[in-house]
């Protein structure tokens, strides 16, 4: 018998890695230039570069990154929240200079977080730690924007999963999955 699941979702709506396409690098160029029309081309081809390479590395679909990284920064690599997150994955200083000995990488101060590469390299491999610890990808979204002591704290008080986050993620991914010429919105 199967296990009884409580409030089982639709399998499409649970990022999961999908076949690669032969030119999977110019379906991300083509959605990063949908979400950021006015960004350069050297900017564009680094971008679809690094979130391809990254995403590969922990077996996560390029569009639940992209997701991520547009619902985080609107893929504005200069992007800083009010409470000092950084970069295309916002990141927090203390949270980088805690993950880059984890990737042998040397955290040299809030600045680097402006680098797309590290900043992906770092984002990434978070969300993967976040995935890890809580065992399934919705929490590890949320995990991601509330962090994971406060997402722990809020549902040990009996709340729900807080949703408004994960599904502005969602929308933009479904949307990436859809294959929209026009991601905008």
């Amino acid at each position: 018998a199967k296990p009884l699941l409580i409030n089982p979702r639709p399998k499409d709506e649970i990022p999961a890695k999908e076949p690669k396409k032969p030119d999977e690098t110019a379906e991300i160029v083509e959605a990063i230039r949908a979400y950021h029309p006015s960004l350069g081309e050297e900017d564009v081809f680094r971008f679809a570069r690094i979130v391809r390479e990254e995403s590969r590395k922990y077996d996560y679909d390029w569009k639940l990154i992209l997701a991520i990284i547009r619902t985080e920064s609107n893929l504005n690599a200069r992007a800083r929240s009010r409470k000092g997150a950084r970069g295309l994955m916002q990141l927090l200083p203390s949270t980088a200079k805690w993950l880059s000995p984890k990737l042998g990488l040397e955290y040299k101060g809030k600045e680097s977080l402006y680098d797309p590469e590290y900043n992906v390299k770092l984002g990434i491999h978070y969300l993967h730690m976040l995935h890890q610890e809580f065992g399934d990808m919705e929490k590890a979204i949320a995990a991601y924007n509330r962090g994971p002591r406060g997402l722990t704290r809020y549902l040990s008080r009996g709340n729900t999963l807080p949703s408004r986050y994960s599904e502005k993620v969602m929308g933009y991914y479904n949307q990436l999955r859809n294959n929209c010429k026009e991601c905008t919105g």
